[in-house]
């Protein structure tokens, strides 16, 4: 309790020796503060009053006037297309040119390689 008393005392003595010094301060602080409160309440002001407006970016329309240019210096064959319509499902002769039925022992890669992965993620698992 001893040295928060000498620090009252200190404190006191300041105000007593500097009263002019430690007045000048607190008004300029004041000041300061309120000056502070001022100018953020105005600048929030004004940002509430502002309308708020979207950005709205117009739609580009595109078009094409011209046809496709196919590349130059590349032998194209048949099946290369410039633009195509998805289809929903495979026809029997992209069945039978584009899916391979799986083998054995791609299947068992396949096997090893998820229960390596259901091992890797139950291991911690109490």
């Amino acid at each position: 309790m001893q040295s928060i008393d000498d620090i009252k005392e200190q404190i006191s003595d300041i105000f007593k020796k500097n009263n002019k010094l430690v007045l000048t301060i607190i008004i300029l602080l004041t000041f300061m503060s309120i000056s502070a409160f001022f100018i953020l309440f105005s600048h929030t002001l004004k940002q509430n009053k502002k309308p708020k407006q979207g950005i709205s970016i117009p739609e580009p329309e595109y078009s094409s006037s011209n046809d496709f240019i196919p590349p130059q210096n590349l032998p194209l064959s048949d099946e290369y297309y410039f633009s195509r319509v998805p289809k929903d499902k495979w026809t029997k002769e992209d069945a039978d040119e584009y899916f391979e039925i799986p083998n054995q022992s791609l299947i068992n890669e396949l096997e090893n390689a998820n229960d390596s992965l259901v091992n890797e993620i139950l291991g911690a698992v109490p």
